[in-house]
């Protein structure tokens, strides 16, 4: 059985696509995905994960920290719950944490650090 080419009705429509034009086969791989932002850190030596936190991450991290549900955090962000546990569960991978509960603290004792270092207290 064969297929019937694309066409479209003379008149004024919207142009074909690349998809429908023949420019874009369904079959050729997809463009390779852009490499993710990390995130710069004030002190490269204490709380630094062990692999750097892409800015997303580090911003589910901060919605995590002030006690946001991950649905809280989708409404939020309009994403799929599925997409925020992703990100969470990326975010445990990266830091040496277990739990949601570890992640808050190690979250909240990273930024004091940052705190300190910027009044030129050093470390605890």
């Amino acid at each position: 059985m064969r297929r019937k080419k694309a066409t479209r009705k003379a008149g004024p429509s919207k142009p074909l696509s690349a998809h429908e034009a023949g420019k874009v086969s369904s079959h050729e791989p997809k463009a390779p995905a852009t490499a993710s932002k990390s995130v710069k850190y004030d002190d490269e030596t204490s709380y630094k994960p062990a692999e750097p936190l892409t800015v997303r991450e580090e911003e589910m991290l901060s919605f995590v920290a002030v006690r946001q549900s991950n649905v809280e955090i989708a409404e939020r962000e309009k994403i799929t719950l599925k997409t925020v546990a992703k990100h969470i569960e990326n975010i445990y991978r990266k830091i040496p944490v277990n739990s949601r509960a570890d992640a808050v603290a190690w979250y909240w004792m990273r930024r004091y650090e940052e705190l300190l270092k910027r009044v030129g207290r050093g470390k605890l």
